[in-house]
């Protein structure tokens, strides 16, 4: 069991499962990170989430992350 907190493992899992194409795993580790990190962080982990459903073919989930990552980048 991974300890919650480290989200930069996570980070790095989450980069590690896109290699290898492995979108699932990757959107789990990277939701972490979304969820507990600080706010760069959280939009790297968001944007990745965004790449992960792209290529796994679930448009629709891809488009409601992309809101997401919008809602992080606040208002301008």
């Amino acid at each position: 069991e991974l300890a919650p907190d480290d989200t930069a493992l996570r980070l790095k899992l989450g980069e590690a499962a896109v290699e290898a194409g492995d979108w699932s795993r990757a959107m789990e580790h990277f939701s972490v990170v979304v969820e507990r990190r600080e706010p760069a962080q959280r939009l790297t982990a968001a944007k990745e989430i965004v790449r992960c459903q792209e290529n796994s073919g679930d448009l629709p989930a891809a488009i409601s992350a992309q809101e997401t990552v919008l809602a992080l980048l606040g208002p301008k």
